[in-house]
């Protein structure tokens, strides 16, 4: 089995490189990486009942997603299922969404801003210097 992450329709909205194909191979709703990654993982054995763990990439865009699960025999795609679709417990449409979060430190952040004010006082301070000596 294959696992893909899929942009929801109101995210699909005038952008046409997400345009959703009824050829699986060809939807282009369904790569949501920045490589266009087809599949966020692959090679999957089928187990009932079973669960599976995975890690969503560094580089997943902030959006809203469905997940969609795929079986391939011999080449040809024989199932496949989507989040997207009703439950018979919930009329809600399961998603997932993803958020972009700050990763530096706070003191990088502080030496950053340090920085970049100093950068300008030294060119404020230079100019004058300059402008001086002319």
């Amino acid at each position: 089995m294959s696992i893909k992450l899929c942009f929801h329709k109101d995210k699909t909205v005038d952008r046409p490189w997400r345009k959703y194909k009824d050829n699986i191979n060809k939807n282009k709703q369904c790569w949501q990486t920045a490589k266009l990654k087809k599949f966020l993982k692959e090679g999957i054995d089928y187990v009932a009942a079973g669960t599976e763990t995975i890690e969503l990439p560094m580089n997943t865009a902030p959006s809203t997603y469905s997940v969609q699960v795929l079986s391939k025999k011999d080449g040809t795609y024989e199932q496949w299922g989507d989040s997207k679709e009703y439950t018979q417990t919930s009329d809600k449409c399961a998603h997932i969404t993803t958020a972009i979060y700050e990763n530096q430190p706070s003191a990088l952040v502080g030496t950053q801003a340090f920085f970049t004010v100093f950068s300008i006082i030294v060119l404020v301070v230079s100019y004058a210097y300059d402008r001086s000596r002319n």
